[in-house]
């Protein structure tokens, strides 16, 4: 579905129902809004998610320059401030007052900022694969697991932009972000753009997410890989440190990289159900897999 909103046209799903009945009333299922990573859409994200509409409504939703959303100049990049309120607005188009929050990758950024200017509208957050991105610790990284040639890409890629570099730098990159193959349709389904990673990277550079983490106070729950190239070696350490005002639950995948869900999907949805069971008032946690 598609709503015009501050001047783009953006992309939306809902799935489940608003209302199931139980016994001779009917309950309002509570809302998890899905912010995607960079690059990609929001779509690579429904399989790994679809067991939780059973008891939630899903809303996913495509960033302006992302996916199926309108493409975004420059002159309308205001980037994270500009995507929090373009998702806020969709959430007063779409009368939802209030909101859970799953966000992955460059989405958790969304989500900080989220928190700490709309925190009225957030009631907990789930951050997987949150990106506390050194770049020198990035390239270390990547010498060590896919060689020179990888850490060189990286530096011509994020600090020169250099887009015809691109594919060879995802190919060296790829097989680094998971620990086991995902399945082989799901990301060629997506509607990747390479100029939408190419105007977050001033965020993944510039942007503070601990800072604006540590502002938050909202109940958390961070799901991290440690083989996660991204990732930094203290990051469990870095998040605990700067979630200090929340309600804050930390895992360290062990057999993790950048897509927990994917790599251990059991325990991911595992982990989930029970952070959701817990912001749920008892008429409404409706959640019993495992």
């Amino acid at each position: 579905m598609y709503v015009r909103l501050n001047g783009k046209r953006l992309f939306f799903d809902i799935v489940s129902s608003g209302l199931v009945g139980k016994g001779d009333t009917m309950l309002e299922l509570p809302l998890i809004s899905v912010l995607h990573g960079s690059y990609l859409d929001h779509t690579y994200l429904k399989p790994p998610l679809a067991s939780l509409q059973q008891d939630y409504q899903l809303l996913y939703y495509d960033y302006r320059g992302a996916g199926r959303s309108d493409r975004a100049n420059p002159s309308s990049w205001r980037g994270i401030e500009q995507q929090a309120d373009d998702f806020v607005a969709l959430l007063d188009h779409l009368g939802a007052e209030q909101t859970l929050i799953f966000a992955h990758s460059w989405g958790c950024h969304v989500a900080s900022m989220l928190t700490v200017k709309y925190p009225e509208r957030i009631n907990a957050c789930i951050l997987t694969n949150p990106a506390i991105f050194n770049l020198k610790v990035f390239q270390q990284t990547l010498v060590e697991r896919s060689g020179q040639e990888a850490a060189e890409l990286a530096e011509e890629i994020i600090l020169k932009r250099k887009l015809d570099k691109f594919p060879r730098y995802l190919e060296l990159l790829g097989p680094l972000l998971f620990r086991n193959p995902p399945p082989a349709e799901l990301f060629p389904r997506t509607r990747a753009s390479l100029e939408f990673f190419m105007q977050t990277l001033d965020e993944l550079l510039g942007y503070d997410l601990l800072a604006a983490l540590h502002k938050q106070d909202k109940p958390s729950l961070v799901l991290s890989g440690i083989h996660d190239p991204y990732a930094q070696t203290d990051n469990s350490a870095l998040l605990r440190e700067a979630l200090t005002r929340s309600q804050a639950e930390i895992h360290a995948y062990e057999d993790s990289a950048h897509f927990v869900f994917l790599d251990e999907a059991q325990r991911t949805l595992r982990d989930i159900t029970d952070f959701l069971n817990r912001q749920s008032s008892p008429e409404s946690a409706l959640v019993s897999h495992g």
